[in-house]
C-alpha cells in the first residue's frame, strides 16, 4: 500500500492555525476526484500557474486532505486551531464519526461542535490530553512543536513505520528553543527529514503557510506504508496523482528468509536480499497491558535496529531493546539484523506530559571550565534508588559512583563533551539536588550535558580584509548562515561542512578587490579579540565573503574558502583516550 500518512499528517503538522468553518464545508468527503479534470478546472482565484506551490495546492486538493476557504479561494497564508488539527488529522485516517459521539471529556468542547468527534478520537488514543484543567482549547493556534508532539503520538500509538530512510545527523540549531515536553518528538521528526523547519532551524512556536503544508504533503505522500483509522485497522484510501491515476503501491511484504534476486544492467551481476522475521514482546518481570507493541515483521537483512518501530505506551517511555527476557543484553545503537529473531522491549513509567505539563526531568548544562569540579546531589539516598546512571554518549556504559554525604561523587570524573543519564526509582523518597537546589519529587531523571573546551591558537589569514558593517548597506544572501555548518548526530557524532551562499551588498570603499576575502564585523575587529571580549559588545557578529564580482559601488560575494579564513589550529579537540599507540609521551596520536 502506498506510503501516506506521513505526507497527510505533514499537512496537519505544517499547518498551523485555524481553516475557516467552510473549508470542510467545501470538501467534506475525504475521497479524491478526477485529478486531471479538477487540476484543468483550478478553482482558486489566488492561486495561478506561475506560482511555485500551484501543482502542490491542486495536489493536496484532488487528494482530499484540504480543501480551499471558500469555492473560489484557497488562502495560501491561512493558518490552523487546534480544533481544526485533530479534525484534519482524523479525516486523513478516515475515522468514522459516527463511532465517536460521546462527550470528548473537555469542558469547552461542546457535544455537537463539529470537531468535538475528532476530539474524542484523539483523546481516546492518547494524541491528545488537552492544555490541563480539563479543558482542549480548540479555538487556540497550534504551534509547529505541539503539531510535532501529536504527530509522533499517533504514529506510535497507531503503530506507524514512519522511517524515510533519510540519515539526518543535525539537530535544529534553535533545539534550545523547543519545549522541553516536546524535544523527544521534534528530534525523531528531523532526524526523519519530515518535519525539519528550514533546514537549519525547527521553529517551534512559528507557523506555515497552507501553501507550505500543500508542498509538504506532495514532496512526502510516498514516505509512509500504511495509515490506519484505529490501531491495527488500515485505511483502504488510494492517494491518486494529478495524471488522475491511483499512485502505485509496493510489492508485498517479503517472507522470512526470503530473499530478493534483482537483475539489471549493473556489471557486478545480480544481488540478493535476505529478508529475518522480527517478533516483540516485553521484558520479564514487564506486563504488556497498555503497551502497543510492533506488529511481527519481516526486515531486509543489515536493517538497523534502532531504525524499527518502538513500542508506545501512554505515560510510559520506552527504554530499550533487549535480545532476551531476562535483559542480560542489550541490543547496540549500530547492531543490525542477521536473523530471525524475538526483540524484548522494556518500559518505564513516567509522568504523563501534556502540552503544558512539567516534565519529570531537569537538564544541566556544565560549562566546560567547570566539569572537573561538578557534583549533584541526592537527598533521601537510599540503596538501590539509584535505578540507572549511564554514560549515554559513550554506549549507554554504566558510571560508577559513591556518596558523600548527600554529594553523588562519580569514580573517574566527568568526561568533556559528553551527555549522561541519572534516573531514580519512582517508589523511594529520594530527591535529586542539583545546583544547591533541591528539586520537586516528581523529578526522577537528571539529563547532565558536559561542554568540550574550546579549540585554541586559531588565527585569521594574513590577507584578511577588514570592513566595518556599519560601511556596508543592502546586503543580499545567505551570508549571515556563516562559514561552517556543524552537524550532531543521535549517537554522538559530528561533522562540519561548509557553507555555500552567494549575494551581493554595497560598500563605496576601494581598499577591496576581486579575489579579496573580506570580513565583514561588528563590534571590535575579529583578529583583534580574545577572550577578554568574549561575550562583551566587542563580540560582534563577523561574516567572511569573497568578492567575486565589482559594479561600481555593488559587490557580489560568495562565502569565503576556509583555507582563505583561517590557518590550521596547532591544538586539535582530540580526546586522549583516542590514542591507540600506548605511548603517551611520543608526542604524536594514533587513531
Amino acid at each position: 500500500m502506498k506510503k501516506r500518512i506521513i505526507s497527510m499528517l505533514l499537512v496537519v503538522c505544517m499547518l498551523v492555525s485555524a481553516l475557516p468553518m467552510q473549508v470542510f464545508a467545501v470538501n467534506d468527503s475525504a475521497a479524491p476526484v478526477d485529478a486531471a479534470e479538477s487540476v484543468a478546472k483550478n478553482p482558486f482565484t489566488d492561486i495561478k500557474s506561475g506560482d511555485w506551490f500551484y501543482d502542490a495546492v491542486q495536489y493536496a486538493r484532488v487528494n482530499g486532505f484540504f480543501s480551499g476557504t471558500s469555492a473560489t479561494t484557497f488562502d495560501p497564508k491561512g493558518t490552523m486551531t487546534r480544533g481544526m488539527f485533530v479534525t484534519v488529522l482524523g479525516r486523513m485516517a478516515v475515522i468514522d464519526p459516527a463511532n465517536y459521539t460521546d462527550e470528548a471529556g473537555f469542558t469547552d468542547v461542546a457535544e455537537d461542535a463539529w470537531y468535538a468527534p475528532y476530539v474524542a478520537w484523539a483523546a481516546k488514543y492518547g494524541i491528545t490530553g488537552g492544555v490541563g484543567n480539563g479543558k482542549f482549547d480548540p479555538n487556540a493556534n497550534i504551534t509547529r512543536e505541539q503539531m510535532a508532539v501529536f504527530y509522533v503520538r499517533y504514529f506510535e500509538a497507531f503503530d506507524v513505520n514512519y522511517d524515510t530512510g533519510a540519515d539526518i545527523t543535525t539537530v535544529p540549531a534553535d533545539l534550545g528553543n523547543v519545549s522541553d515536553w516536546a524535544k523527544d518528538a521534534v528530534l525523531k521528526l528531523w532526524k526523519t527529514g519530515l518535519l525539519n523547519g528550514d533546514g537549519k532551524n525547527f521553529n517551534p512556536t512559528s507557523n506555515a503557510t497552507r501553501a507550505e503544508a500543500a508542498a509538504l504533503s506532495q514532496r512526502t505522500d510516498a514516505a509512509v506504508e500504511t495509515w490506519y483509522t484505529e490501531p491495527g485497522v488500515p485505511s483502504e484510501r488510494v492517494s491518486v496523482g494529478l495524471d488522475g491515476k491511483p499512485v502505485d503501491g509496493e510489492a508485498e511484504e517479503k517472507k522470512p528468509g526470503s530473499v530478493d534476486i534483482s537483475g539489471g544492467d549493473s556489471s557486478e551481476g545480480d544481488t540478493t536480499t535476505t529478508y529475518y522475521e522480527v517478533q516483540f514482546a516485553m521484558v520479564d518481570g514487564q506486563s504488556g497491558d497498555g503497551v502497543t507493541l510492533p506488529k511481527t515483521k519481516t526486515y531486509a537483512s543489515g536493517t538497523k535496529i534502532s531504525a524499527i518501530p518502538t513500542p508506545y505506551q501512554q505515560n510510559g517511555i520506552f527504554m530499550g531493546w533487549y535480545y532476551d527476557a531476562a535483559m542480560a543484553k542489550a541490543v547496540g545503537s549500530f547492531d543490525t539484523l542477521t536473523r530471525n529473531m524475538t526483540l524484548y522491549a522494556k518500559i518505564g513509567e513516567i509522568t504523563a506530559v501534556s502540552e503544558q505539563e512539567t516534565p519529570n526531568y531537569v537538564t544541566v548544562n556544565v560549562a566546560a571550565e567547570d566539569v572537573d569540579a561538578y557534583s549533584f546531589g541526592i537527598f533521601g539516598y537510599t540503596d538501590g534508588c539509584v535505578m540507572s546512571f549511564r554514560q549515554i554518549t559513550s554506549a549507554n556504559a554504566d558510571v560508577e559512583f559513591s556518596m558523600n554525604g548527600t554529594t553523588v561523587k562519580v569514580k573517574d570524573g566527568y568526561t568533556s563533551g559528553q551527555t549522561y543519564r541519572v534516573e531514580l526509582d519512582e517508589d523511594v523518597a529520594a530527591q535529586f539536588i542539583v545546583n544547591g537546589v533541591t528539586q520537586d519529587k516528581s523529578i526522577r531523571v537528571l539529563n547532565i550535558i558536559t561542554e568540550k573546551g574550546e579549540v585554541q591558537n586559531l588565527k585569521l589569514d594574513g590577507d584578511m580584509k577588514y570592513i566595518p558593517a556599519a560601511k556596508v548597506s543592502d546586503m543580499i544572501g545567505t551570508a549571515l548562515d556563516g562559514l561552517f555548518s556543524v552537524s550532531v548526530g543521535t549517537q554522538g557524532t559530528s561533522g562540519v561542512t561548509q557553507n555555500k551562499n552567494v549575494g551581493t551588498f554595497t560598500y563605496t570603499g576601494s581598499d577591496i578587490a576581486i579575489g579579496n576575502t573580506v570580513a565583514i564585523y561588528s563590534g571590535m575587529r575579529p583578529d583583534l579579540r580574545n577572550k577578554n571580549t568574549l561575550g562583551s559588545s566587542e563580540d560582534g557578529a563577523v561574516i567572511y565573503v569573497e568578492i567575486t564580482a565589482k559594479n561600481g559601488t555593488s559587490y557580489s560575494y560568495k562565502t569565503a574558502e576556509s583555507e582563505d579564513v583561517l590557518f590550521t589550529p596547532d591544538v586539535l579537540p582530540v580526546s586522549t583516550a583516542a590514542d591507540t599507540d600506548g605511548d603517551s609521551g611520543n608526542q604524536s596520536i594514533t587513531v
